[in-house]
């Protein structure tokens, strides 16, 4: 159990199932996924925005160089 601000208590352990679980299956997910799910697991990854063009793919910081 979390006591937040308004001692409200939350029980985190699903949450924390679910996140779990996500990450062990992160390469099936990403394998198995539409493009859409791709972009979402890649751009978890990456603090920069990645740009996808003539199939490369690029952060914003690379393309200033």
């Amino acid at each position: 159990m979390l006591n937040t601000k308004n001692s409200k208590v939350t029980n985190v352990e699903p949450f924390l199932d679910k996140t779990i679980n996500q990450i062990s299956q992160l390469l099936t997910l990403y394998e198995e996924g539409f493009a859409k799910s791709k972009t979402k697991i890649i751009g978890s990854l990456f603090s920069e925005k990645l740009t996808f063009e003539n199939n490369q793919v690029r952060t914003l910081e690379s393309m200033k160089e």
